[in-house]
């Protein structure tokens, strides 16, 4: 992952001017984060799946540097049940930025489109010029909805990991509420692109992670 942080600050070009050791620095400050012993789900392998998925939806993206930082920063701060996970990731990203001297837009287009992974929440007010971004970088992270089958339930076995000093039932209960507000949604996914590959698939998985949770209720 060192690697790949490198690769994308050299990526910046003329964007950044980045003073001597401060992407290195930042490295070990993330490295430190994602690999915290209760982070099941929350950990590089999300992260490092997230900007594969992105890769292929880069197209879509009207600042891909912004949606990039925001990626490798959208939960860098994440203790589970905690309210603020969202809005301290994006301090983190934003301070991130500013250390990698990006231009002001940029810096704050980084923090708004951290704060819009927040999900299911009514307060999703987005900055205008991100509007478009911030759909791309939901999308993304929800991209694991919509996966195979065998892939989504380990996903669900490590978000459950994560909240196991949650009462077994209690947990359960909470768990379905989430995923029966997201098969709500009219759509899961904001752009078309995301709708065509994960949609069908998101919806099959919740409903059929939603029944066996029931099931264990019973």
């Amino acid at each position: 992952m060192l690697n790949r942080w490198l690769r994308f600050i050299e990526s910046m070009g003329s964007s950044g001017i980045v003073m001597r050791n401060i992407p290195e620095q930042l490295f070990h400050e993330l490295d430190h984060c994602y690999s915290e012993e209760h982070r099941c789900y929350h950990n590089w392998s999300h992260i490092s799946t997230c900007l594969e998925e992105f890769q292929s939806a880069r197209f879509l993206a009207l600042h891909p540097i912004a949606v990039e930082l925001a990626l490798w920063f959208h939960d860098v701060i994440y203790t589970p049940g905690a309210r603020d996970n969202e809005e301290l990731s994006a301090r983190a990203g934003r301070d991130a930025a500013e250390a990698l001297d990006l231009p002001s837009e940029t810096t704050r287009e980084v923090e708004a489109l951290v704060l819009a992974t927040r999900y299911l929440t009514d307060d999703q007010t987005q900055n205008e010029l991100c509007t478009r971004d911030s759909a791309l970088i939901r999308d993304v992270d929800l991209s694991i909805l919509g996966k195979p089958p065998e892939q989504f339930d380990s996903y669900e076995q490590a978000i459950g990991a994560e909240y196991n000093f949650v009462p077994a039932r209690e947990r359960r209960q909470r768990r379905i509420h989430i995923l029966e507000r997201f098969l709500e949604l009219p759509t899961i996914y904001e752009h078309q692109y995301f709708q065509e590959r994960y949609e069908q698939q998101a919806r099959c998985n919740l409903s059929r992670s939603i029944v066996r949770l029931r099931q264990l209720l019973d």
